[in-house]
């Protein structure tokens, strides 16, 4: 993974389309997720557009993203607020992200799901 985290971090997609998971738990699911997702894409990149401390261990970031699905050529963009917490040794805990689940539907569901 790209950042820090504690080996008990908890990742959550509350609007995370069904059948995906909402929830991760532990370093090992977390980065097999974000493993699949990089890979569901044969162009992708994220841009930040504003990150703010909101407590002394709180940072939460806006930013949007803009990339092609690997399974079929779709284009795939959105927009994310993500809040990240993080222990006294400056790993992420806790990550909750904040998207539009339909962007996802558009990108890689077909019409049946």
């Amino acid at each position: 993974m790209l950042f820090r985290s504690a080996p008990d971090v908890v990742m959550e997609l509350p609007d995370a389309p069904a059948p995906l998971p909402r929830r991760y738990v532990g370093y090992d699911a977390v980065t097999a997720f974000q493993y699949k997702a990089r890979h569901s894409f044969s162009q992708f990149a994220m841009h930040v557009d504003d990150v703010a401390l909101v407590a002394p261990d709180v940072v939460v970031a806006q930013h949007r993203s803009e990339g092609v699905s690997a399974f079929d050529g779709r284009p795939y963009r959105n927009t994310y607020t993500t809040r990240f917490e993080f222990d006294a040794d400056g790993r992420i805990v806790w990550w909750r992200e904040h998207y539009d689940a339909d962007a996802v539907r558009a990108a890689f569901f077909t019409p049946e799901c």
